[in-house]
C-alpha cells in the first residue's frame, strides 16, 4: 500500500535472492510435522522451507517499511534466523502463551 492505494506484485524467488523449488518440497502431513520443520528452520536448517519463511518475513518487512525491497528483507530475515533472534522470540511467545493460556479459557 502506497499513497492510499493497494498495489499487487508477484515476487519470484530470484528477486529475493533465493532458489526456486517445487511446491511438493513444502508440503507437510500434519501440524506436528509443520512445527517440527519450522523449528528445524529456526535452528539453521537450509532449504526450501527456510526460503519460504524468509520470503514471507521479507514481504512483511517491506510492507512495514523496514526493508526497501524483498532482497533486503530476505537478508534481514536470514540474519535474524542465523543470529538466533527468531528462535529466541518463538521461545518467549511459547512461554508467554503457556503461562497465560488459562486466562484466555
Amino acid at each position: 500500500m502506497a499513497g492510499g492505494s493497494i498495489r499487487l506484485h508477484t515476487v519470484t524467488a530470484a528477486e529475493a535472492g533465493l532458489a526456486s523449488a517445487p511446491l511438493a518440497t513444502l508440503r507437510v502431513a500434519s501440524v506436528a510435522e509443520a512445527a517440527e520443520r519450522l523449528r528445524a528452520v529456526l535452528a539453521g536448517e537450509r532449504g526450501p522451507g527456510r526460503d519460504v519463511v524468509c520470503l514471507n518475513a521479507a514481504a512483511a518487512l517491506v510492507v512495514a517499511g523496514r526493508a526497501a525491497d524483498v532482497r533486503e528483507g530476505t537478508a534481514l530475515a536470514v540474519a535474524a534466523i542465523d543470529q538466533g533472534r527468531v528462535s529466541a522470540l518463538l521461545e518467549r511467545l511459547i512461554a508467554f502463551t503457556t503461562t497465560h493460556a488459562e486466562q484466555v479459557t
